[in-house]
């Protein structure tokens, strides 16, 4: 079995020490690099104007073993790469690399919900083979008369292997040329990777490619009709299978539509006038988190601690611009790019999950 979590902890401070040669670029004794050169150079495969950035890129490719050609309109860039150019300030959490930052947008951070519901993001140094829970422990009380229930397997094992999620779109050519607004367009490439990466996480089929999402392989129940006893009934599965480690990582993950629905089906007694309460992208089911997103499966209701949800990263992110514009691009004078990103998920407790289907 391949040792992961000791590659783990190597592939993060060889990423890191790569970061910190990418900061060291934006000091004035050093060629400063610049997202928006990179696009424009991968859009006209001419890289003349951005060596700097093509020598990054290639480092990149290198370090993380990019197993695809990178050609005159693809570069690989880190995603911390895309956090430090989308923060203006080192206290905010990062350090802005190109031209300084002229009234932009503000960065756009935490926009993954899994994530801020407490799954964790890991980078996966390779394909291979990582250790989990498959089962809770029997448990025993000292009593003379009675024996150790036998209890199975504590451990088992999960494969990971690169699953390509991506996003495809268009960058405005005057865009591209205007610095300042460098930050917004990092973050906006940066949120289409979080949103592609939820998708999978929530609703990936697990064929043709794509990886399992949760309602894959958690445990279903049927949630026509659902009420707060429907939620009841998910909260005490996940309790019953010993899978809650931090309570304040257990929450409900639902379509914008079933949030709507369940908004506005009243209930009477207790606190709240109806089974979800406050507002459809942050709320709450019987004083539970609950979180609305259109990244989540139609008809669905998830819900688990995912804290115990572990997002397994195959850096780094690959951006490529198309040499044909499309019909649309063209007429608008717009380049169109697509950023491509392989991930997969562990569970480590597959039992912490439990997923209402056909809610109605």
């Amino acid at each position: 079995m391949t040792d992961l979590r000791s590659l783990a902890r190597e592939r993060q401070a060889r990423a890191a020490d790569e970061a910190a040669a990418w900061r060291k670029l934006a000091t004035a004794d050093a060629p400063r690099t610049s997202l928006f050169r990179a696009l424009r150079a991968a859009a006209s495969g001419d890289w003349s104007d951005a060596r700097a950035e093509r020598a990054a890129s290639d480092r990149h490719a290198e370090l993380f073993g990019v197993d695809v050609a990178v050609g005159p309109h693809r570069f690989v860039i880190d995603r911390e790469e895309l956090r430090d150019i989308s923060t203006a300030t080192g206290a905010a959490g990062g350090f802005l690399q190109g031209s300084a930052v002229l009234g932009a947008m503000p960065a756009r951070r935490g926009g993954s919900v899994i994530e801020r519901l407490g799954a964790r993001r890991l980078p996966a140094p390779a394909t291979g083979t990582v250790a989990r829970g498959i089962a809770p422990a029997a448990t025993w009380l000292a009593d003379e008369t009675a024996q150790i229930a036998v209890a199975d397997p504590l451990f088992g094992s999960a494969s990971i292997r690169p699953h390509w999620v991506g996003a495809r779109t268009n960058l405005s050519r005057n865009l591209l040329m205007a610095p300042s607004s460098e930050p917004a367009a990092a973050d906006a490439l940066l949120a289409a990777v979080e949103d592609a990466s939820d998708a999978a996480a929530l609703g990936g089929s697990g064929a043709a490619g794509q990886p399992a999402g949760i309602p894959r392989w958690a445990t279903s129940i049927s949630g026509a009709s659902f009420n707060r006893g429907t939620a009841r009934e998910l909260e005490r599965r996940i309790l019953a299978a010993k899978g809650v480690r931090d309570p304040a990582s257990v929450a409900f993950v639902a379509p914008a539509e079933v949030a709507e629905t369940l908004g506005a089906r009243a209930v009477t007694g207790g606190a709240d006038a109806t089974v979800w309460a406050g507002g459809l992208a942050e709320g709450s089911i019987n004083g539970v988190r609950a979180v609305g997103t259109a990244n989540a499966p139609a008809s669905t209701i998830i819900a688990g601690d995912f804290s115990l949800f572990v997002i397994y990263e195959f850096r780094p992110i690959i951006v490529e611009a198309s040499p044909f514009s499309n019909a649309q691009a063209f007429r608008t004078g717009s380049i169109e790019f697509r950023i491509l990103t392989a991930v997969d998920f562990v569970a480590e407790h597959p039992q912490a999950f439990v997923v209402a289907t056909g809610v109605s």
